[in-house]
């Protein structure tokens, strides 16, 4: 009797150590499912900049209830074989079961990038000629920022991305999400696809690289 309690103690001991590990392991494959979405949709980007002369989408177009999202854009790009799905396909793993039904996105395009000034929308900006691809965000894991107006996490306008501190004053649109172990997936400019953080602010120039493109 002694000897078999010793076995399942032991036995319990070993799930208490191995669970963390296979809990891990299994977040890192989401997060690896997701840098191949990422990378898709830096392919569905690409595509689009080389038949509008450089240019990416817009990050809305339209007038209420008729907008059109830019992951809706990239459709043509990115086919689903059901309209108006893809962000179903190519949502995060790790908060899949969130975002099932709700019409939430897990991910923002950099607004700030665009120029687009959160009330009627600049000029696009031509990205192709930006000097410094390799620093500046274009994709990003995204949740409403602290100012919510909509009951959902992801809702709202999450999938225009903002640096923290400009989202400070911009309630409902997106911030970075650091989701997976306190980072974030990133897509760049120049088509690469991070694990990390990312400048709070756009203010110096190191960080206006990351936002805006340029220091």
């Amino acid at each position: 009797m002694i000897e078999l309690l010793v076995v399942i103690a032991i036995i319990a001991l070993l799930a208490a150590l191995l669970l963390p590990a296979l809990r891990s392991a299994r977040e890192k494959a989401k997060a690896a499912g997701c840098i191949n979405n990422w990378r898709q949709y830096g392919l569905g980007l690409a595509m689009y900049m080389d038949e509008w002369g450089g240019y990416y989408p817009p990050v809305l177009t339209g007038v209420l209830p008729s907008t059109i999202r830019w992951i809706d854009t990239l459709e043509k790009y990115i086919p689903t074989g059901s309209p108006g799905k893809l962000y179903y396909r190519l949502r995060c793993p790790l908060i899949a079961s969130e975002i099932n039904g709700s019409g939430a996105y897990s991910l923002g395009l950099n607004g700030m990038l665009q120029v687009w000034d959160l009330g009627p929308p600049a000029p696009p900006k031509k990205v192709d000629t930006l000097p410094y691809p390799a620093d500046s965000i274009v994709i990003a894991d995204s949740i409403q920022n602290n100012f919510p107006t909509s009951p959902h996490p992801y809702g709202g306008s999450s999938y225009i991305l903002i640096s923290e501190s400009y989202a400070l004053t911009r309630p409902g649109f997106g911030q970075v999400d650091y989701r997976h172990n306190k980072r974030a997936n990133i897509l760049y400019l120049d088509g690469h696809v991070i694990v990390g953080t990312v400048p709070f602010d756009d203010n110096s120039g190191e960080n206006q690289k990351a936002w805006l493109g340029f220091p």
